[in-house]
C-alpha cells in the first residue's frame, strides 16, 4: 500500500511562486511589447516608401499631363497654320 507524503508549502514559498509568475508574465509581455514596437517600425518603414514611390508617380502624372497640354498647343497650332 502507498503511503501518502505530503509536502507542505509555506506562504512564503507560496509568495515566491505568484511572485516568480508575474515576473515571467512581465517578462513576456515586454517580449511582446517589442515584438509589436518593432513590427510598427517595419510598417512605418513599409509605408514611408509607398509614399515616396507615390509622390514619384504623382510627378510622373504632372510631367506627363504638362506635356500632353504642350503636345495639344502644337497641333492646335499646327492645324490653324493649315487653314
Amino acid at each position: 500500500m502507498k503511503t501518502k507524503t505530503s509536502k507542505k508549502i509555506t506562504l512564503e514559498d507560496l509568495a515566491g511562486m505568484v511572485n516568480n509568475g508575474f515576473k515571467e508574465a512581465d517578462k513576456k509581455q515586454e517580449e511582446l511589447k517589442k515584438s509589436i514596437d518593432n513590427r510598427f517600425v517595419e510598417v512605418h518603414d513599409h509605408l514611408d516608401g509607398l509614399e515616396n514611390r507615390m509622390t514619384n508617380i504623382e510627378k510622373l502624372l504632372l510631367k506627363n499631363d504638362d506635356e500632353h497640354k504642350m503636345f495639344r498647343t502644337k497641333i492646335s497650332i499646327l492645324e490653324k497654320s493649315r487653314h
